[in-house]
């Protein structure tokens, strides 16, 4: 069987970064990570921006895009076993004209390449992507769920992005990322890992829960500079309960409204595919963008030596109370 190049477009918010992760600290004696161009983790994004010819912040590395490719070549040529790369920038990245360039650092003879990416239930991608721009200072994200649903919905279904993909004539994979629980692991067999041989798979809360989000945005709405936003977030961040995994945050009418496109999207994905996706049930599905009282009494606390600043804070949070 002809080895593989296998190239991992993601998106975004369907484990990429776990993923990443596992690969990165593998010893490449199952498949070939290459451990060059990573930037702010271990995603292939520095290789990605140098091969466009873009700079990326927190890349202050000299390599050149040659220099990344020749290591490449040193960890792949003369193996017998796939190569992968792995990098959710290249969503929006001419994808043919970066694996072209790869290809032949890669080796000689025949070799495959299949462009691979998850498909994640749409509302649960969207909550997640919403929660993760609140929880960057560096994003001024002031848009409720509900106003941000309605500005990406569009961006956030497939069928454009196997448009793209199929353009390239590379082979594509679409897998479903649900059920969640097992994704990495399903993601790492079908690259080409023997079930006994999968590395761990750390397991970690990385979203806020309603009532740290909501503090979040009191605070891009309250505080101008991200290193002020810094600096009042820490006594809310060691609130009891302040990590919980992502939610339906969405207003029934935004929801509607959504899966008008979502819903011809999961068709698309069936018929392509195979690939079902479950949406919620948005006849009977709580948003749970709120708080009880005891939640607001905890934020409260964690406010109380904010002065001003504080008091507006809870004030912010008090409307969502339930």
């Amino acid at each position: 069987m002809p080895r593989k190049l296998i190239v991992h477009v993601g998106p975004r918010k369907t484990a990429t970064t776990a993923i990443q992760r596992v690969l990165a600290e593998h010893d490449n004696s199952v498949v070939i990570y290459p451990k060059v161009g990573y930037t702010g983790g271990q995603s292939h994004q520095g290789l990605v921006f140098k091969f466009f010819g873009e700079r990326t912040k927190g890349d202050g590395s000299k390599e050149s895009i040659d220099d990344l490719l020749q290591a490449i070549a040193r960890d792949s040529r003369g193996s017998d076993r796939n190569v992968v790369i792995s990098c959710e920038a290249l969503e929006y990245r001419d994808v043919g004209a970066f694996v072209r360039g790869v290809l032949p650092y890669v080796g000689n003879g025949s070799i495959d390449v299949e462009i691979l990416f998850a498909c994640r239930e749409h509302f649960a991608r969207a909550a997640s992507l919403h929660n993760h721009r609140v929880s960057k200072r560096a994003l001024n994200e002031k848009r409720t769920p509900d106003e941000y649903l309605g500005s990406v919905s569009a961006r956030l279904c497939y069928a454009p992005l196997v448009k793209r993909l199929r353009d390239t004539g590379f082979n594509i994979t679409a897998m479903n990322y649900h059920p969640s629980d097992g994704w990495v692991k399903r993601f790492m067999m079908h690259i080409g890992f023997p079930e006994d041989q999968i590395p761990e798979i750390p397991r970690e809360l990385v979203s806020n829960s309603p009532k740290l989000m909501i503090v979040n945005l009191a605070l891009k709405r309250l505080v101008a500079t991200r290193w002020d936003r810094a600096r009042y977030i820490k006594p809310f961040r060691a609130m009891h309960g302040s990590r919980s995994p992502s939610r339906f945050v969405f207003g029934r009418d935004a929801a509607v409204a959504a899966d008008r496109l979502f819903s011809a999207d999961r068709q698309f994905l069936k018929e392509e595919f195979g690939i079902e996706i479950t949406p919620p049930d948005l006849t009977s599905e709580a948003n749970a963008l709120f708080i009880t009282s005891d939640d607001l009494s905890d934020i409260a606390a964690a406010a109380a030596g904010l002065g001003a600043k504080g008091e507006a804070i809870v004030d912010f949070a008090r409307q969502y109370v339930r």
